[in-house]
C-alpha cells in the first residue's frame, strides 16, 4: 500500500503538466500515505497488544494472519 502511493507520487509527477494539478495530486496522495501509515500503526500496535494480553498460540497466529492478509 504505501509502496503503491509512492509509486502513483511519481506517476504524478512524470505525466502531469498543471502545476496546481501536481499540487493537488501531491497532498492527495500524501493524505493515502500518512492514511495507510496510520492503519499500518494501528494494526502493529493491536498485534503487540494482543501478544502481550494472550499467550494462546491460535489467536497469535491468527492475528499475524490477519496482519499479513
Amino acid at each position: 500500500m504505501i509502496l503503491l502511493s509512492y509509486v502513483l507520487l511519481v506517476e504524478c509527477f512524470l505525466f502531469s503538466s498543471d502545476p496546481i494539478g501536481i499540487v493537488l495530486d501531491y497532498l492527495v496522495l500524501l493524505f493515502f500515505i500518512i492514511l495507510s501509515n496510520f492503519i499500518d500503526l494501528i494494526l502493529i500496535l493491536s498485534l503487540i497488544l494482543s501478544l502481550i494480553l494472550s499467550f494462546d498460540l491460535f489467536d497469535i497466529v491468527f492475528d499475524i494472519v490477519f496482519y499479513y492478509y
